[in-house]
């Protein structure tokens, strides 16, 4: 079964390197045993796309966000919406990512977008966690050394025995830590249920501070966790919940230049439970902040405009809301509310 979105991959001179059936398919094309080659003359007789990729070059381009006219073999117009991206991995630095829809499939758009959201927060958060899990698993190796080469000991005094017991423990915490740590990343990678479940926002962003925190750390930024008691709890889809928190804390991270702070804060407000995330990085230019949840707009050179506008479609999906205040200069808070949920 095809995934519902088209992939292509290119390197920094625009030599497609990888592309996937599903792009063919929206492009018309048929699928062959070297599919880059026939791809690569097909859009080399699109003028559309060759502008653009020259605008791309010439880093002229408005949005990275577009939509172009292409003619297909069998002579039909498609309207395709391309969204470009380029690659974080430093392995591969100058690459591109064409994510291809058809205009005239929404649910297609729909899917594409919240995968985008999910992307986003792996593809930066991912490198960090890895490191995360680095540390501990050395501990470990480390630990174990000292545990073999206690118990090729003869004699079993107390001060031996009390040091193997030492490096047992430590390995139990060690591993403890990695598989929470684990859990909490692949909790993020699966597809979650899309049915609306009963939460606890404090243990959400529990969570997310164990996820982020080494990410933050390597870029400079302290993070701060402040949670209130008895949050109420909230019915919402889990996993759309967690990618809206984590786009913004991404976004946040971003936005500081240097050393800066980054406070997440749960309260309890009424019959709300409510999420802020304050930042201490640049603000937000007054003449921007009323384009900020419109889709395909974006402040970032190498943004898709699609994160905040969609996190927002998302909370409202969840009968709450989410806002912002910025001060140019002084940084940015997200504010989300949402109700408390019935049953609680």
């Amino acid at each position: 079964m095809m995934i519902p979105f088209g992939l292509i991959i290119l390197d920094h001179d625009f030599t497609i390197l990888s592309c996937n059936s599903e792009a063919l398919h929206i492009l018309g094309l048929s699928e062959v045993d070297k599919p880059s080659d026939q791809l690569s003359k097909f859009l080399n007789q699109q003028e559309e796309i060759q502008a653009f990729l020259h605008d791309l070059q010439m880093d002229v381009v408005p949005s990275q966000q577009v939509t172009l006219s292409i003619k297909t073999p069998a002579g039909m117009i498609r309207s395709i919406r391309f969204q470009i991206s380029r690659s974080a991995d430093a392995k591969v630095q100058g690459h591109y990512y064409f994510i291809l829809s058809s205009e005239d499939k929404k649910d297609r758009e729909e899917i594409h977008l919240n995968r985008s959201l999910k992307f986003n927060s792996i593809n930066k958060i991912g490198p960090s966690v890895a490191h995360e899990i680095r540390n501990p698993l050395s501990t470990i190796a480390i630990q174990r050394q000292i545990l073999e080469n206690s118990l090729q000991s003869i004699s079993m005094d107390t001060e031996n025995e009390n040091r193997i017991i030492k490096s047992l423990r430590i390995l139990n915490t060690e591993i403890d830590r990695v598989s929470k740590l684990m859990e909490h990343f692949f909790k993020l990678v699966r597809s979650g249920s899309k049915e609306p479940t009963y939460e606890d926002v404090n243990s959400i962003l529990r969570e997310i501070y164990e996820l982020v925190k080494q990410y933050c750390y390597e870029n400079g930024v302290e993070i701060r966790l402040e949670l209130e008691k008895d949050v109420p709890f909230v019915r919402i889809t889990r996993d759309k919940f967690i990618q809206v928190l984590l786009n913004l804390i991404i976004n946040a991270v971003e936005s500081i230049p240097e050393k800066g702070i980054l406070h997440i804060s749960s309260l309890k407000r009424e019959d709300k439970s409510v999420i802020k995330i304050q930042d201490s990085g640049t603000g937000i230019p007054e003449p921007q902040q009323s384009r900020i949840f419109t889709y395909y707009y974006s402040t970032k050179k190498d943004g898709g405009g699609v994160s905040l506008a969609l996190a927002q479609q998302i909370i409202k999906e969840m009968r709450g809301r989410m806002f912002f205040e910025s001060i140019e200069g002084d940084g940015v808070t997200f504010t989300i509310e949402v109700p408390k949920a019935a049953k609680f």
